[in-house]
């Protein structure tokens, strides 16, 4: 199988698409002007954005030829301690990498930094509703124009990084209802992903203890996969304990993937080991480990094998 364009995808540099609104106007349970200025900076990790206060979706749909397009497609939360989205290395760049094995991809452009009037009980300082609103809404969006766009709307996922796995885990357990009135026809269906990857999470636990902060882990949860490395800063317990709480509520099976970071490059915020470039590290292969996740649950079909390096030219016709 041709996983191997999975890791090695190019990063692309050209202009974003066009994105796509959550809301007009004022977003749910915002305060209008209480962030202003959005802000746009560059980094080793490409484009940080700070201060949403208009969330937004942009779409990076997958050739319509590509032989494992069966209509899959994926909402990305970047991560960034709730406080800016790492744009380009948690959000652009895997968009890239869903597009070259076929997958239709959803960059969310999530409202940070958090709200301090939309603070939840048991999440400490960094996580409010605000998020999870748009989560939802992402997720809706995205299934109620699947039809229009050539997508299965019964093969929604989504995949978060560091806050953005903790923006994951919200909505993978958090989707019977929405967190917001009703808007328009996208609130209409269902905001619960058929699966989720949650790579490198932060703030699923309290510290590095077992009791995960305010999660209703039940047998509702949609298959995960999860992805970190031993050392990391963030704490490996956060995918541990959460992969434990799946098992012990009977949710569908899922996987656990704790990496050794073999030279120290990649604790956290590694993304696809692009931004900056980090190479022999085994956990720079969870991409291939994420779409065979996906061939199992049958949203990526089996890939063609690619095909054969030509042969070099022999001595003759170099001559």
């Amino acid at each position: 199988m041709c996983l191997l364009a999975c890791v090695l995808a190019p990063i692309v540099s050209a202009a974003d698409p066009p994105a796509w609104p959550l809301f007009n106007g004022t977003a749910p349970l915002d305060r209008a002007g209480f962030f202003t200025n959005e802000t746009t900076e560059i980094w080793p990790a490409g484009r940080v954005i700070r201060n949403v206060s208009h969330p937004s979706l942009t779409p990076f749909l997958a050739a319509a030829d590509h032989p494992a397009n069966v209509g899959t497609a994926v909402v990305i939360a970047p991560g960034g301690a709730y406080k800016w989205l790492t744009w380009d290395a948690e959000g652009v760049d895997i968009a890239m990498w869903l597009n070259s094995i076929g997958i239709s991809a959803f960059v969310l452009k999530y409202r940070v930094p958090f709200r301090p009037w939309l603070m939840q009980p048991g999440y400490g300082h960094t996580f409010g509703t605000a998020p999870l609103i748009d989560a939802q809404r992402a997720v809706g969006m995205v299934r109620h124009r699947a039809p229009a766009l050539g997508l299965n709307a019964s093969r929604i996922g989504f995949i978060g990084f560091s806050a953005g796995g903790s923006v994951t885990a919200h909505i993978a357990t958090n989707n019977t209802r929405r967190a917001y009135p009703a808007v328009d026809a996208a609130d209409a269906v269902s905001c619960r992903p058929d699966f989720v990857m949650m790579v490198y999470p932060a703030y699923l636990v309290n510290g590095t203890s077992d009791e995960l902060m305010a999660e209703k882990v039940t047998s509702a949860h949609p298959p995960a996969f999860l992805a970190q490395t031993e050392d990391d800063g963030i704490h490996c317990e956060n995918s541990i304990f959460y992969y434990l709480a799946l098992k012990r509520a009977g949710a569908p099976p899922s996987e656990l993937h704790v990496y050794p970071d073999r030279n120290h490059k990649a604790m956290h915020g590694y993304g696809r080991c692009l931004r900056p470039k980090i190479e022999n590290n085994e956990v720079c292969g969870w991409t291939s480990n994420a779409a065979q996740f996906m061939l199992r649950l049958g949203v990526l079909p089996a890939l063609p094998t690619p095909p054969p390096t030509p042969a070099a030219p022999s001595k003759s016709l170099l001559e």
